[in-house]
């Protein structure tokens, strides 16, 4: 799931909701648009690895004031940022930390077989739900990859 959120008064499109994340990820390019000054920044640089198991370096943490809107009600809190120098689709990865603090409960309709990318992971060859997770994983991998290095599509396997 994707939304929008606020953080130091700035709207921020293209922030991930990843339950899987054990961390609430700020990537750097964000930050520098943000225009946040680098004292601001708590430097930490140790790797974290990704799961498709490359590793990406970190630059620190910042913590900042994230709003969260809706129709009928704001809610604020304070989000710990781990800040990573990769390239990525999104601005901003919300993990499980920012998640329990919202007490959000992530919900997602049924798959739509309307989306052709999904049509093509429902298509991989796969006999259990956990397979189809990790073909969807793949596929966003893929996605994430081609964009960041703006390069042809390299065909899976099971494609083939």
């Amino acid at each position: 799931m994707v939304i929008i959120a606020e953080l130091e008064n700035y709207s921020v499109k293209k922030v991930l909701i990843d339950q899987g994340n054990s961390v609430d990820i700020l990537y750097w390019t964000t930050y520098q648009k943000l225009q946040l000054p680098l004292n601001v920044m708590i430097p930490y640089d140790e790797p974290i690895y990704i799961f498709s198991g490359e590793k990406v370096s970190t630059r620190g943490y910042v913590d900042l004031h994230t709003i969260f809107r809706d129709k009928i009600q704001t809610k604020t809190i304070h989000i710990r940022f781990l800040i990573v120098d990769a390239c990525t689709l999104y601005n901003v990865f919300l993990g499980r930390p920012s998640l329990n603090t919202l007490g959000a409960v992530v919900s997602m309709p049924p798959p739509s077989h309307e989306n052709p990318l999904l049509r093509l992971v429902t298509s991989l060859p796969s006999t259990t739900t956990n397979d189809l997770h990790e073909n969807a994983t793949w596929l966003a991998y893929v996605l994430n990859s081609q964009f960041c290095k703006q390069t042809t599509w390299n065909v899976h396997p099971a494609l083939t």
